[in-house]
Parts: C-alpha cells; structure tokens; sequence
C-alpha cells in the first residue's frame, strides 16, 4: 500500500507541475513555493478525503511536492516577486520580479537560461 501510496503521490506532483509550467515558468513556481504548495496539499485533503488510503496520499503528495519545490529552489535558483512604492498618481505599487541564482551552482556556470 505504501510503495503505491508514493507511485501515485509522485505523478500527481509531477501532473500538476508539468502543467502549472506551461502557464507560468518552473522559475516563477520555485518562488510561488509556499502558496503552491499548502494549496495543493489542502486541495488534495478535500479531494481524497473518503478513506484512509486517500488521506495518505494525499499527505505523502504533500510531502513530496514540499521537498520537490525546495530542490528546485536550490538547485535551479527561482524568480522572487518583488513590490516597489511608487508614486500616488501612478498606481502606488509596481509589481515585479527578480531573479534569485541557485546555491549550488555559481552563476558564472550557467549557460543554460530558464524563462
């Protein structure tokens, strides 16, 4: 039960941010990683909440999107949402986003890009 509790925890993680990455980029969901990931975990709870199996489940997909979204962060670096004052006639806040470099790799090393 345990091994197809994880089976099924895995690919719901992976359905759901395969897809949430062609909305927006896999870097722009590393630094939305807490809300993704206690909505997903709650969202989860309420649509597997009929037994016992689906509550693990749903807790183990819960655990796996948490350590996946902290990999990524690590690993792939992430785009942090940023607020700057502006001025009153102008809308007072400006949304934006800045790119935070992973911690493993220098960015002197990647050559690759992530939009």
């Amino acid at each position: 039960m345990v091994m197809s509790s994880l089976i099924v925890a895995i690919v719901l993680v992976a359905a759901i941010l395969v897809t949430a990455s062609r909305i927006l980029s896999f870097k722009t969901l590393l630094g939305l990683a807490t809300p993704i990931d206690v909505v997903f975990t709650v969202m989860l709870f309420f649509i597997f909440s009929g037994t016992l199996a689906g509550m693990v489940i749903a807790t183990i997909a819960g655990l796996v999107m948490a350590i996946t979204l902290s990999v990524g962060r690590y690993f792939f670096g992430y785009n942090q949402i940023t607020f700057a004052r502006k001025k009153w006639y102008k809308g007072f806040v400006s949304l934006g986003w800045r790119a935070v470099p992973s911690k493993i790799y220098p960015q002197e090393y990647q050559t690759w890009t992530y939009s």
